[in-house]
């Protein structure tokens, strides 16, 4: 997903840090810790261990991934707000401590995907409706 810096707050940067301070500098759906050199397993990726040169074996090879460096970020989960309204995890400018989680690389990459999903979904639906009510369709019910 394309980062927008100009839908983020100025200082985003503060904001992060501090999520991932609070965190422990972890990701907080795996635990794995930022920086760290670390191998998944290809069965269970949320199962990892930290890498050391000449530890695997070739039965230890056919378990595990690739070495990878960890990069911890934070993302925005979208909770609904005090008020009742519905969070949206595409509001950069919502970062309420309860709206942010500190995420490594391949937690991040599966939580936009599930994100722009959904946005494609709505966006695919809406399109769809409006193009029906555009060729003049009266609409029984509003949603």
């Amino acid at each position: 997903m394309r980062v927008r810096r100009y839908t983020y707050p100025d200082d985003w940067k503060d904001i992060s840090r501090q999520v991932r301070e609070a965190a422990g500098w972890k990701c907080q759906k795996c635990g794995a810790p930022h920086g760290a050199l670390i191998c998944r397993r290809l069965d269970d990726p949320s199962q990892w261990v930290m890498y050391v040169e000449g530890k695997f074996g070739k039965a230890e090879e056919l378990i595990y991934s690739g070495i990878v460096k960890v990069k911890l970020s934070v993302h925005h989960i979208g909770v609904d707000k005090p008020d009742g309204s519905p969070g949206d995890s595409m509001d950069k400018s919502d970062c309420r401590p309860e709206n942010l989680i500190a995420l490594c690389q391949r937690y991040h990459l599966v939580a936009d995907k599930e994100v722009s999903h959904k946005h494609a979904r709505e966006t695919k639906r809406n399109n769809k409706r409006q193009r029906i009510l555009a060729a003049g369709q009266i609409e029984l019910f509003n949603e």
